[in-house]
């Protein structure tokens, strides 16, 4: 990843060529001769080129810090020469901003008198950005002495009033008592808009309203000079903070009914006018829309019809002044990789100095690399930029910052889940991740559990290197499960060993009892793994668990699967058990219906009438009356029923009791009688009788 070399590399840089050129051995003493001088010169050269035509405003400041540095006289004429010179502004703010920056340098930088002439000059020949920068530059001088010079020329009658501006904003800087005084006495300036100035600024320096008499500022004055300078600035940056705080305050609330505009207009459109809308917003020139924009694009409804020209204005956007837009447009990238957007994004990435947009970018990278070179994709992406993107993957997954590591280790998963690397290739990347799992320590126990969460899905199921993931994953996974503080580690050390081999796995749980977790998650990937896994053994401390917060619904399901692979005869021991125990009659039910269903395929008669004598038991209790003949007429399709049988001697008792309701009694007669049967005498006759029983009541 790229670094900014700053001042203060460069004033290394210096300070170190300087030193190492002096060795202390006979051969070193011919290049200290002419040797020395030839290179200072080349070198004197390649800093002017810089400042005079560098790339970048930083570039040619951290130039100008560089030759303030070297102190020497070439140097400083290098420097004034760029100061003067009226047709290269961006040079001379260069030496202005090298000069604000040299402030923080101290001894290091030899006398910069030179300089005061030339800035001073500047305040009067210049407006705007090279007077501001110059009023600045001239800080790094103490007041008393630049003070005649700026009175001189603040109170000459004479001169533009557009110089006196500048020295009153020159003045204005000046945490010095001796400053505001002079301030304070522009206040009776002839000039109005001179002494309108001296107000503001002072105004501005201290919060104190427009208007206040001129004997307020001479007491304020007189409590000033009683402070240094630097309790001075402090009390000034206390209140340009106030008034940053207010103009903040007020721009929100402006921006927020702005924003609110734009909701109204684009929710009350169609899904086409909402596109061209969305588009329209992406090329505003305010941060702040695009942001706008950027949130709707990203949330907006399926139907919303895009304009052709949408992907090339939201691509446009990762590279834009803004920091904020660039990282939102990276995360929007990241949800449409249909898009196909990563060549742009790598080529912002390589430029991109904002370290958090470039992790925004990165990830947005990798999804789109995932994306395509997934089974089916029709998107083209060089194999050249899916290499270095798992490179830079391998350089952030072993970054000190966790949101930069697992970040390096979620691109490193998505890439190594596809084919198309070579093995040596695919094991160095998965070897990069554990090594940094090993490398966490205890105060990193959320960043070690999402680098196993990593681990396991690399060895679950469609993940192409699955089986050499797990031969290197193992060992962390047993370990995970040895976190007793973090229940993270140890549930992804869980699905992680369940990836792996599920018949070990089953085996190591039940040998450390983690169906007994404290963790409801963990307890709830064992109660799964037991489903899949488990025999008719488990299936005690299973109905356990079913009436417990939590585990209940995953528990009933491990129990339906553990019978499904068993025959009728167990589904309907086990119904039978949950009825005596009174765990829950609906689940006793189910599992009656399973076991009919299974001993009907098994043509078990035996377990077939053991089920549907249960289901009418069942069915009785709850009113169930249409499925009551349900199983009624499955039996009389095979054969006759009569009084003695079990079946009708529970419904005897259910139509004989006070308990059932003349309504549920009539609802059952009515379902018996309308089983169509033939040649069925017994039944036809046993119908009958319980339906003059329930005319009689």
């Amino acid at each position: 990843m790229r670094k900014h070399f700053g001042p203060i590399l460069l004033l290394c840089l210096v300070m170190g060529f300087e030193a190492g050129v002096c060795a202390n051995n006979e051969e070193s003493a011919g290049f200290i001769g002419n040797g020395f001088e030839e290179h200072s010169a080349r070198q004197l050269r390649i800093y002017k080129d810089a400042l005079f035509h560098g790339v970048s405003e930083q570039i040619r400041a951290d130039t100008a810090v560089a030759l303030l540095v070297r102190g020497d006289a070439a140097s400083k004429a290098v420097l004034l020469e760029a100061l003067l010179s009226k047709e290269n502004p961006p040079a001379r703010q260069a030496v202005c901003r090298g000069l604000i920056q040299s402030v923080g340098l101290g001894d290091v930088i030899s006398s910069r008198k030179e300089f005061m002439d030339p800035l001073v000059g500047m305040l009067i020949d210049e407006e705007g950005l090279d007077a501001k920068l110059a009023a600045e530059a001239l800080l790094v001088f103490e007041y008393r002495k630049i003070r005649p010079k700026l009175t001189k020329l603040v109170r000459s009658s004479e001169l533009d009033r557009s110089v006196r501006l500048n020295i009153v904003y020159a003045l204005k800087l000046r945490p010095d008592p001796e400053a505001i005084s002079d301030i304070i006495k522009l206040l009776d300036d002839d000039d109005e808009e001179i002494a309108r100035a001296a107000e503001t600024a002072l105004q501005e320096a201290f919060g104190i309203p427009v208007g206040t008499d001129k004997q307020v500022w001479r007491q304020i004055l007189k409590q000033l000079q009683r402070k240094s300078p630097s309790e001075i600035r402090k009390n000034r940056l206390m209140q340009q903070e106030i008034k940053v705080r207010q103009l903040q305050a007020e721009r929100d609330i402006w921006r927020g009914m702005y924003l609110g505009a734009l909701d109204k207009e684009y929710e009350g459109s169609d899904e086409v006018a909402k596109g061209v809308f969305l588009v329209n917003k992406l090329g505003s020139e305010h941060a702040a829309v695009k942001l706008w924009a950027l949130d709707k694009v990203s949330h907006r409804s399926k139907g919303t019809v895009l304009p052709e020209d949408f992907g090339e204005k939201l691509m446009g956007l990762i590279s834009d002044d803004d920091a904020d837009v660039r990282l939102g447009t990276a995360r929007v990238l990241s949800k449409m990789s249909e898009l196909n957007p990563a060549e742009k994004l790598f080529e912002q990435f390589k430029t991109e100095e904002s370290a958090g947009v470039r992790l925004g970018i990165f990830e947005a990278l990798g999804e789109a690399c995932y994306y395509a070179f997934s089974p089916g994709s029709n998107i083209k992406v060089t194999p050249e930029i899916k290499n270095d993107t798992l490179e830079l993957a391998g350089e952030y997954i072993n970054s000190e910052t966790a949101a930069e590591a697992i970040k390096g280790a979620e691109v490193i998963r998505k890439l190594l889940e596809l084919d198309g690397l070579e093995k040596v290739q695919a094991e160095k990347y998965l070897k990069l991740v554990v090594k940094r799992y090993d490398q966490t320590n205890e105060e990193e126990a959320g960043l070690s559990g999402d680098l196993l969460n990593v681990m396991a899905r690399l060895c679950g199921q469609g993940s192409y290197y699955r089986d050499k993931a797990a031969k290197l994953f193992g060992r962390a996974f047993l370990d995970g499960l040895e976190s007793a503080e973090n229940d993270s580690v140890r549930e992804a050390g869980v699905i992680g060993l369940i990836n792996v081999d599920k018949v070990k796995a089953f085996r190591e749980f039940k040998k450390r009892g983690l169906e007994s977790d404290n963790s409801l998650n963990i307890r709830r990937h064992v109660i799964q793994l037991v489903g899949e896994m488990g025999k008719p053994d488990e299936l005690e401390w299973l109905l356990g668990r079913i009436g417990l917060n939590g585990d209940g619904e995953l528990a009933w399901e491990a129990v339906r699967e553990i019978l499904r692979r068993q025959d009728a005869s167990v589904a309907v021991e086990w119904a039978e058990k949950i009825s005596i125990d009174g765990i829950d009659g609906e689940l006793g039910m189910e599992l009656l219906e399973m076991a009919e269903k299974k001993a009907v395929g098994e043509n078990n008669a035996a377990v077939l009438a053991s089920a549907r004598n249960g289901l009418v038991d069942v069915y009785l209790k709850t009113n169930q009356s249409e499925k009551v003949g349900r199983v009624l007429g499955d039996r009389l399709a095979n054969e006759d029923i009569g009084v003695e049988d079990e079946m009708a001697v529970k419904i005897g008792v259910y139509l004989n009791s006070h308990e059932t309701s003349p309504e549920a009694k009539t609802a059952l007669a009515g379902v018996l009688s309308g089983i169509a049967v033939e040649d069925r005498p017994m039944w036809t006759k046993q119908a009958g009788s319980w339906q003059q029983l329930i005319e009689k009541q």
